[in-house]
């Protein structure tokens, strides 16, 4: 009982700190949304404009050995990698300029690693070791940078294919999709996103447009 009154405070904490405006000289705008929403396109299209950071999943081991089916799979190390590179992106980032992550830091712990210690993947003394970490993160980024959060969503047929185009998951796999996209619908409606971006039927030029319009980059 203990235990588990100690993550939901966790994760009630990283939800508030996660919801703070911010402050600071610098500017921080998250994307947020799943697998396929076109995160990542779209930071892409805009790092000659802003410092961006670009989550790459084959650089982490251990999700390399998930992808290859291999055994050892270790779900706390896994998501403290990616919360650590983004740690480092904004640690050499200049404290005045406007940066951009193409996943914020609360999808890592509050949807990827819920799902993993809701299946039993991840223990619960490592989720909130996780979730400690996660608030540490937000708390720094609180302190340094004024956030906005913008998130991308698609309908489930698009995001489904997007993904199967790129090998990310096999059509045995989107029942675990599935509960996927239901943990980010779940996460946005927590959080002060200030727009919700359809990318369906967009250019990455005009998704790019839409995202400098809402976090006011012009």
């Amino acid at each position: 009982m203990r235990l588990a009154s100690g993550i939901q405070a966790l994760e009630n904490a990283g939800l508030t700190e996660a919801s703070s405006p911010g402050k600071g000289p610098g500017r921080l705008i998250s994307l947020i949304g799943p697998s396929g929403s076109g995160k990542t396109t779209l930071a892409q299209a805009m790092a000659s404009s802003l410092q961006v950071y670009c989550e790459h999943h084959e650089q982490n081991p251990e999700m390399a050995k998930l992808m290859a089916g291999e055994p050892g799979f270790d779900a706390f190390t896994s998501q403290k990698w990616f919360l650590d590179q983004i740690g480092k992106f904004i640690k050499a980032s200049s404290g005045a300029v406007t940066i951009l992550l193409d996943q914020d830091p609360i999808a890592i712990t509050h949807v990827y690693g819920r799902l993993f210690y809701d299946r039993g993947v991840m223990r619960a003394v490592n989720y909130r070791k996780l979730l400690s970490l996660g608030l540490s993160l937000q708390r720094r980024i609180s302190r340094s940078r004024k956030r906005t959060l913008l998130s991308l969503t698609a309908p489930a047929e698009i995001l489904r294919r997007r993904v199967s185009d790129r090998s990310l998951i096999s059509a045995s796999e989107f029942g675990w999709y599935d509960v996927l996209e239901k943990r980010f619908a779940e996460l946005t409606s927590q959080l002060p996103v200030t727009a919700t971006i359809e990318t369906a039927e967009l250019t990455v030029a005009e998704a790019t447009e839409r995202v400098v319009r809402a976090a006011k980059l012009s």
